[in-house]
């Protein structure tokens, strides 16, 4: 193998570098990805369609869609069954339709990213069955600084006229009254990338789970990889972008693997990454930034210069069992609550639990390390057992028919402090623009 250093032994084909790729070349459009819930999306769509503001909520468990309204439920779902003839529908009443508490979530959201550096304002949730956007803040009753962008955004009043400054639970409710329930939280948690002493790469111990740190070739998501001091999960593989080059389309010659950007904050560039006791690549791209579409980092295995490891469109979930092979990945803002999901963590294995939040997902504040970021975008998820340090990074997928199969949904990056076993990702179609890489597929090879 040539060394993981930039500089290493040139082993080119016939096409050009990447950099020059990217002078004369038009960037080719990132893979739009899939629904993969077409029935459940066709669904949501015509009650929505047909409620309007009566619509209230949305969500299935099984083969059975729950349809939520403000009023007149039993006509509603009437109207709807006769689109989708056997297919099993139950109507219930909420408090408030989905349209008035998207509306508020995303004003909310604006008002995090537009006037909130500090990262008071932690989410800002539609809860449809209870009609209220849940607001998560750390302290309800921090005062908002007179003139401070926060103040101006939630109470423009209250901030220049009135001689004490509202707290922060106060001008929520004043300005948005109760369709707003104001939580006491705690941040997202990044999943730590495990601690390691690491003077020799084949001498690793860390508490993977059976099979992850098995060395493999080409590369797998949900194996463990590991730097001299830091221990991760890899997700999906990916390759760098593709270009039309005089009407033909040219690939880049970059491939690699994605993990949690967090795992790789503070490293240099070229810092190596490990796999199996063995050089994996070197730390090449950081997504994580603020606002940011993802948590999301990049390995770099192969470019036309190093070849350190190939990679593979497929996911390892126990050993003896057959990988999973990604044909697609989700479409953004795809994803109904009630979805299958599964996840191949490096620590705590692979376990299938639920989707809570999809669609466009929301907008989270993530503190890490004396920094603050806003994560846009993101989706969440209940599995059976809690996660543990070094599963950042995990690929999270959804197993279907009856072939080991599965769409890619997002890459892993946080759980909840309050709720360990709630995981929390970035949606994988986020994931590739945010580094403008393709995430391989089967329909997308690399």
């Amino acid at each position: 193998m040539a060394s993981a250093n930039p500089g290493g032994t040139n082993i080119s084909s016939e096409q050009p570098p990447d950099d020059v790729l990217a002078k004369i070349g038009t960037p080719l459009p990132l893979p739009a990805g899939v629904d993969t819930d077409p029935t459940g999306t066709a669904i949501k769509n015509a009650a929505h369609e047909l409620a309007g503001a009566d619509f209230g909520d949305f969500y299935h468990d099984g083969d059975v869609y729950y349809l939520g309204f403000t009023r007149d439920a039993e006509r509603y779902l009437t109207e709807v069954q006769k689109q989708f003839p056997g297919v099993q529908m139950h109507a219930y009443v909420t408090p408030r339709g989905i349209d008035e508490l998207d509306a508020i979530s995303q004003e909310i959201e604006s008002t995090m990213l537009s006037a909130d550096p500090d990262g008071q304002i932690l989410y800002a949730v539609p809860n449809q069955q209870a009609g209220v956007v849940e607001v998560g803040v750390q302290d309800p009753n921090a005062q908002l600084p007179a003139g401070s962008s926060l103040a101006i955004a939630l109470a423009p009043q209250a901030a220049s006229s009135q001689p004490e400054s509202p707290t922060l639970a106060q001008a929520l409710v004043a300005k948005y009254g109760e369709t707003v329930k104001v939580v006491q939280d705690e941040p997202l948690q990044p999943t730590s990338a495990a601690s390691l002493t690491l003077s020799d790469p084949s001498s690793v111990t860390a508490d993977a789970a059976p099979g992850a740190d098995t060395y493999v070739d080409p590369m797998q998501g949900g194996r463990g990889i590991y730097s001299p001091n830091r221990y991760c999960t890899a997700g999906f593989m990916y390759r760098g972008p593709a270009y039309i080059v005089n009407g033909k389309i040219v690939k880049s010659s970059e491939r690699g693997v994605i993990s949690a950007g967090h795992c790789f904050l503070g490293q240099a560039p070229t810092t190596n990454w490990y796999q199996g006791k063995q050089l994996l690549g070197y730390y090449a791209r950081q997504g994580t930034v603020n606002p940011s579409r993802c948590d999301c980092g990049t390995v770099k295995t192969k470019d036309e210069l190093i070849t350190d490891r190939e990679v593979s469109d497929q996911v390892f979930r126990v050993p003896g069992q057959t990988p999973f092979t990604i044909t697609d990945i989700q479409g953004l803002n795809f994803g109904n609550r009630g979805d299958r999901v599964c996840i191949s963590a490096a620590v705590s294995g692979y376990q299938c639990g639920t989707l809570h939040t999809g669609g466009r997902g929301n907008v989270f504040t993530l503190h890490f390390e004396g920094h603050t970021y806003h994560i846009l975008g993101v989706h969440s998820a209940y599995f059976p057992r809690p996660f543990k340090a070094g599963d950042s990074g995990a690929p999270v997928f959804n197993p279907y028919g009856k072939k080991s199969d599965a769409f890619g949904l997002g890459i892993y990056f946080a759980d909840s402090p309050s709720i360990p076993k709630k995981a929390y990702f970035s949606q994988a179609y986020n994931v590739q623009a945010q580094l403008n890489v393709s995430i391989c597929t089967k329909s997308n090879p690399c």
